[in-house]
């Protein structure tokens, strides 16, 4: 017999819902302290979602830069600054600290005005290993 709870949904597929709910946030979780022990511990939520977006793509194909702006609705100095975060050059001039290293930014090969953003070799390795978080 299925007893139904205040709102007519059956506590059983309820418990089987929230167990699910459960495992996805806790694997979410994971999924952070993985890449702030990959990356940086101080890795931003944004820069994140950011590295995680391009990750998403084919290696080889690369997300426009203005992809990216208008998905997260961010400006175009503050997607840059992220995105050079992320990349291997120095996170603010003057300083000894340099990024992440694991995106790369081109010029678009057919349209020179479009930023194209691509993992680099160890952005790739994250990639693969965040996968395998559970």
């Amino acid at each position: 017999m299925i007893v139904a709870n205040s709102r007519s949904v059956p506590t059983v597929i309820k418990g089987v819902h929230d167990m699910a709910i459960n495992h996805s946030l806790d694997t979410f979780n994971n999924q952070i302290t993985y890449l702030r022990g990959a990356l940086d511990p101080d890795m931003t939520a944004l820069a994140m979602a950011l590295f995680v977006e391009v990750a998403k793509h084919p290696y080889n194909d690369g997300v426009p830069m203005s992809r990216l702006v208008d998905k997260f609705g961010l400006s175009a100095s503050t997607a840059s600054r992220n995105i050079y975060l992320l990349s291997s050059g120095f996170v603010r001039p003057n300083q000894e600290r340099k990024g992440l290293g694991v995106l790369r930014t081109e010029t678009s090969a057919s349209d020179r005005r479009t930023l194209m953003v691509y993992l680099t070799a160890r952005g790739q390795a994250v990639a693969k290993g965040l996968m395998q978080v559970k």
